[in-house]
């Protein structure tokens, strides 16, 4: 699949590596134009997250982002906001196949993180489960529940209400 990004044309290779078209040098337009790879570096964020990160022209560009926008080129690229995030749906930012990259919010990009995959529920001291979850602020449920079934299936219900893509 090909797209043009940052007036440079893009490819996706089947093995899901990205290469640039290379028909210019400092002296002008080569005879002979070809596929170049990408020199893709790692970079982490301030969390410890590692994602793929490579140059076109004179901006960085995040390779999750690159390759939803070429399956997807009604998508928005250039909006940076809160709003328009690419979520890895497993949670490895170096795994970047289409079907594991999906459009969110941030909240729901904070939703699918390994803290909120967990039970979502805790026990107290009188042996009963109350939930504790996130949905934009901390919302912890005064009900308690008995059983741990119980707690399961209103965390379920729960993450049905506020963590929907």
């Amino acid at each position: 699949m090909e797209c043009e990004l940052n007036g440079r044309l893009i490819r996706l290779d089947d093995d899901g590596e990205l290469y640039y078209w290379y028909d210019y040098t400092s002296r002008g337009v080569l005879k002979n134009p070809y596929w170049r790879k990408f020199k893709q570096t790692i970079t982490m964020n301030n969390k410890g997250k590692k994602y793929k990160v490579f140059p076109i022209k004179t901006r960085r560009f995040k390779a999750h982002r690159v390759i939803y926008y070429i399956h997807n080129q009604e998508w928005n690229i250039w909006d940076n906001s809160q709003s328009n995030l690419i979520d890895h749906i497993d949670n490895d930012g170096l795994n970047n196949n289409i079907e594991n990259l999906r459009p969110a919010t941030h909240q729901q990009n904070m939703c699918n993180t390994i803290k909120q995959q967990q039970a979502g529920y805790f026990i107290t001291k009188s042996g009963n489960y109350q939930l504790r979850l996130k949905s934009g602020k901390t919302i912890r449920q005064s009900k308690t529940y008995k059983t741990e079934q119980e707690a399961i299936d209103a965390v379920a219900e729960f993450r049905l209400k506020y963590h929907q893509f």
